[in-house]
């Protein structure tokens, strides 16, 4: 059987509340920065709309009734194959404890956002385009130039 967990409305609700948050705290965060934390955002909707599988083997009812009599099953195969899965691991947002992000550098968000989009920027290969879209957008261009200098 397969769930949706959130719906239209509740993700609404929850963007809105997300931004009165972010006003509130004051982050403020330019907007080729505001990019990469809207990525992190988006990754964090798309893990809490996905899916959720409540197959048997998924939810390992089988392995948690062998389990019962040892008290757990946290050590299982069943479980460290669908685990992480159910995990939404952030890139940007911090989960350390206060000492241990202190003691990494205490980088707020909007230094982990600008050092990802230079990530990004020194990393990012533009792929050529073929020759063929290259001459339809020389023609588009050519067409524009005519018409702006012909007002």
């Amino acid at each position: 059987m397969i769930a949706q967990v959130l719906t239209d409305e509740q993700i609404a609700r929850i963007h809105d509340a997300s931004l009165r948050i972010l006003e509130r705290t004051g982050v403020v965060v330019p907007h080729e920065d505001m990019l990469v934390l809207q990525e992190e955002v988006i990754s964090y909707v798309e893990s809490a709309l996905r899916e959720i599988d409540f197959s048997d083997d998924a939810l390992g009812l089988d392995v948690i009734d062998r389990a019962s009599s040892r008290g757990t099953f946290i050590d299982t195969a069943n479980t460290v194959e669908h685990f992480r899965k159910e995990l939404w691991t952030p890139t940007l947002l911090d989960r350390q404890f206060y000492q241990a992000w202190k003691d990494g550098g205490a980088d707020d968000v909007q230094q982990r956002c600008r050092r990802r989009k230079q990530e990004i920027l020194d990393s990012h290969e533009v792929e050529p385009i073929s020759a063929e879209l290259d001459k339809a957008i020389s023609e588009i261009v050519s067409a524009a130039r005519r018409e702006l200098a012909a007002k």
